[in-house]
């Protein structure tokens, strides 16, 4: 019995490696690289542009609110996910959105206004805060879910990894709101 149980430990952990890919996420470098749309490609551009307005006001907040460490822990898997993308971006020979790697600099007007009002509300209080960064996750999930019909299987696998981190982060900022 005993040495099922270890079997079972060391195949799952094989298991978790293999799924995880060599850069903790999905490794779609194995995968045939499919065909995108102009449209795809331009909603892929605006996803990388998302997640670095996540990463940055997660960045600012956790400098405004040091002693609660979601902020910069999220800050940190939300360059993950722009990493992700931007893998993407580079495997389809896309143009990465960047203007500026200063944060709240996007290459788009309305993710720098997204990024001013909830920065605005993030200044209030801490429980406003908390309160955006749960809003961003749903914001997040909504977009990647919307996004990901009809997209390639890499780029499928890459959402749904970043949806299910989303959906993780939202559930971290609500326990956080529950104390309030």
């Amino acid at each position: 019995m005993k040495q099922v149980i270890i079997l079972l430990l060391v195949l799952g952990m094989n298991f978790q490696v293999v799924a995880r890919g060599k850069r903790g996420g999905c490794d779609f470098d194995q995968m045939e690289k499919g065909q995108i749309t102009a449209h795809q490609a331009k909603e892929l551009a605006y996803m990388w542009q998302e997640e670095k307005v996540a990463r940055d006001v997660y960045t600012q907040l956790g400098t405004l609110y040091p002693k609660l460490r979601i902020f910069k822990n999220i800050a940190k898997s939300e360059q993950k996910h722009m990493d992700a993308v931007k893998r993407l971006l580079v495997r389809y020979e896309l143009e990465i959105p960047v203007v500026d790697e200063a944060l709240g600099v996007f290459a788009l007007a309305e993710l720098t206004e997204l990024y001013n009002v909830l920065m605005a509300r993030g200044e209030a209080n801490l429980k406003s805060a908390l309160e955006v960064g749960l809003d961003i996750e749903i914001l997040d999930i909504k977009d990647l879910e919307e996004k990901v019909v009809g997209m390639p299987e890499d780029v499928t696998k890459v959402f749904e990894n970043l949806t299910r981190a989303s959906y993780k982060h939202k559930d971290a900022f609500t326990r956080q709101l529950r104390r309030f």
